[in-house]
């Protein structure tokens, strides 16, 4: 009987630790692709840092940067990011501070993100909200085998001749590149006293996946 009282006892301290592992696990955590307000791409990391809670946050372009602040809020996260900001004293020394510049709110469902972007108006009166969502990245596959890759025929991206094959990745910016005696060449020139030029950068027409670039 005793041996069967123990049994029981065992069966349920490990159910009740398998439902702790279990609430407590945490679904923000992970690599997310965001689509950001706007259309542009971004890119967001939430990782456990020794039962810390830690952000890096990749917002249309540049690098990717930590957040100032991250946490849990019911079912919600919470991203703080802070803006440094220049300005001058009585003295007319230069003071650098940083000031509140964003918070981000997200939900999570399975594999889904919903986000909530806050950014408050210069004045503090008011604030301006934007959704946008996030996909969770799945985790990298094993390193392949090299050895292994067969690759297709090769494709050659530049003629030598024109710009065949390539597009500006800002279809209303002005192109700058053109093509001499076999090179790409860029130039944004700008005139001196007139409007500056928005200069686009190109890419190629075509998209593909994994390749061996020369």
């Amino acid at each position: 009987m005793r041996n069967g009282i123990r049994c029981a006892l065992l069966v349920l301290v490990v159910a009740g630790s398998t439902a702790l592992a279990a609430d407590n696990a945490n679904p923000f955590i992970g690599r997310w692709a965001l689509t950001i307000p706007g259309g542009g791409a971004g890119w967001l990391g939430v990782t456990d840092e020794g039962g810390v809670l830690t952000a890096s946050i990749l917002w249309g372009g540049g690098s990717v940067m930590p957040t100032n602040k991250i946490f849990v809020d019911g079912d919600s996260l919470k991203i703080i990011r802070l803006n440094d900001l220049e300005h001058k004293d009585a003295s007319g020394k230069t003071v650098r501070t940083q000031v509140f510049g964003e918070m981000i709110i997200a939900q999570v469902s399975g594999d889904d993100m919903k986000l909530t972007q806050i950014v408050p108006s210069d004045n503090g009166k008011s604030t301006r909200r934007a959704d946008f969502t996030g996909k969770r990245i799945p985790a990298l596959p094993a390193k392949p085998d090299l050895s292994k890759v067969k690759f297709g025929q090769p494709i050659k991206l530049f003629n030598g001749t024109n710009l065949d094959g390539w597009k500006l990745t800002d279809a209303n910016a002005k192109s700058g590149w053109s093509v001499e005696n076999g090179v790409m060449i860029n130039r944004p020139t700008q005139e001196e006293g007139k409007p500056h030029i928005n200069y686009g950068n190109i890419r190629t027409v075509a998209e593909f996946e994994d390749f061996n670039i020369k």
